[in-house]
């Protein structure tokens, strides 16, 4: 088959494209280059990975492609991150720059080359059921498994994708590219945002919101004045320090209200509901069946049941209540390991 990888360098990424390649793949390595300035060292799309991807390419004897997409993910993705912020969410960029500009974008370039299958080293397994349709699992390494940043991606996408890596363990990989005497460097292994300079989020956008970032007020729950909050933008719900308000007792933010500008503390945020929408759905649940829903990556999950409320909104009831359920972040449901649903909390 001609498959173009996604490729930048690190573990992974050069662990997919040899895999293929050894197994007798047309291949080809493309990297994505996102956004207007140099990045660190380690993080997605930066310019070390431009070069490192290129030496891999150039050991396997294979082409290298960039695709330049600054103008579309700044459009796209970093001004979506900030107006999640004033608007008192919790943006999630990763899982929408999957969806909109890096599986997208890369995979028209590689159609453009006449490789109409793309690769990348995500932790995730794609198969198909009885009836031919794509169905999306997670991956066999329970600490790397990726399925919970694929899972927007529509069914038309999945379609065109491969994911060598779904049923290995990192270590293994590790191993493998030992046997294959290739050596790399083993880039640092990040959460945070790539276009976030030093991880440094309050920072950030402090530099870019600037005047837009207005103080305002923190309330209890009885909706009574009990402190000044520095900007609606460096708080998320679940949070309990930097609140600097003595109340005698732990508290937390609870609510965060964009349009009043204030802060909701109280107890510790344990919700056993939530609504969703712009949802991308990959199968669908029976009438009366129950999923297990994460609402954010590191969350072990939740049994829960769901409800359609109309096209594009559901509404989530968990058997038990879950920790910092946080508006803007991904709702994902799952039938065992299987991806059935995701939608972004509302």
């Amino acid at each position: 088959m001609k498959i173009a990888v996604g490729l930048s360098g690190g573990i992974d990424s050069t662990t997919a494209i040899l895999k293929l390649h050894n197994e007798g793949h047309d291949v080809i390595g493309i990297t994505m280059k996102a956004t207007q300035n140099d990045q660190e060292y380690g993080k997605c799309c930066s310019i070390q990975d431009v070069h490192d991807a290129k030496w891999i390419c150039q050991q396997l004897g294979v082409r290298h492609y960039v695709v330049d997409v600054r103008d579309e993910f700044k459009e796209k993705i970093i001004q979506y991150f900030f107006d999640e912020y004033l608007k008192g969410r919790t943006p999630n960029p990763c899982i929408f720059c999957n969806e909109l500009i890096k599986f997208q974008k890369l995979i028209e370039a590689s159609s453009s080359l006449g490789y109409n299958y793309f690769a990348t080293g995500h932790y995730a397994i794609l198969e198909r059921d009885n009836n031919s349709r794509f169905l999306l699992k997670k991956g066999l390494d329970p600490i790397k498994d990726q399925a919970y940043f694929l899972s927007r991606l529509p069914l038309s996408i999945l379609g065109k994708c491969i994911f060598p890596l779904g049923n290995t363990r990192k270590e293994e990989n590790i191993q493998y590219l030992a046997s294959k005497n290739i050596s790399i460097s083993q880039k640092r292994e990040s959460h945070e945002i790539c276009f976030v300079p030093g991880d440094d989020y309050s920072k950030f956008i402090e530099d870019q919101l600037g005047d837009q970032i207005k103080s305002g007020h923190i309330i209890d729950e009885e909706g009574s004045i009990v402190g000044e909050h520095n900007g609606i933008p460096y708080y998320t719900i679940g949070q309990r320090r930097g609140l600097n308000i003595a109340m005698g007792k732990p508290v937390y933010v609870r609510e965060i209200h964009g349009s009043s500008n204030t802060i909701v503390i109280g107890d510790k945020p344990y919700e056993d509901q939530c609504e969703v929408n712009q949802l991308n759905w990959l199968d669908y649940p029976d009438p009366n069946e129950s999923l297990l829903v994460k609402v954010r990556y590191f969350h072990e999950g939740e049994i829960a049941h769901i409800t359609k409320l109309d096209n594009d909104r559901i509404s989530i009831q968990f058997e038990n209540p879950v920790f910092s359920i946080t508006k803007g972040q991904a709702a994902v449901g799952y039938r065992g390991d299987q991806v059935i649903f995701s939608g972004i909390i509302d």
